[in-house]
């Protein structure tokens, strides 16, 4: 069976291959579980420079709206201010518990 085209393709489709000042170019696939957005960055020459979203299944996210649930902290925590700072992005104030951590959910300008 086919799936149709979802709000996801109409939000984070238009971030796909925007440069990143410093840093790459971003590459939106999707995860296999929830087919939610996975926003990557990756170098000029394609190697993974970091991975911006996190998984939750149990999160509910409004991804129609752009919403993306985001790992701010360790090896994240430079990573995720530099793209909060390209404009790209919006915090919502949101957050959703991981063990002794918040996922940030943020949501799509563009």
């Amino acid at each position: 069976m086919k799936k149709t085209i979802s709000g996801f393709l109409k939000v984070f489709n238009k971030l796909n291959g925007l440069r990143v000042g410093g840093i790459g170019k971003v590459v939106v696939t999707k995860y296999s579980i929830c087919d939610r957005a996975a926003i990557q960055i990756t170098s000029e020459y394609g190697e993974p420079y970091g991975t911006l979203t996190v998984n939750i299944p149990e999160c509910p996210l409004q991804e129609e709206k752009g919403e993306i649930l985001v790992k701010t902290w360790s090896e994240n925590e430079h990573f995720s201010k530099k793209m909060m700072e390209t404009g790209m992005f919006e915090d919502t104030g949101k957050r959703w518990g991981t063990g002794f951590v918040e996922a940030q959910i943020w949501r799509v300008k563009i």
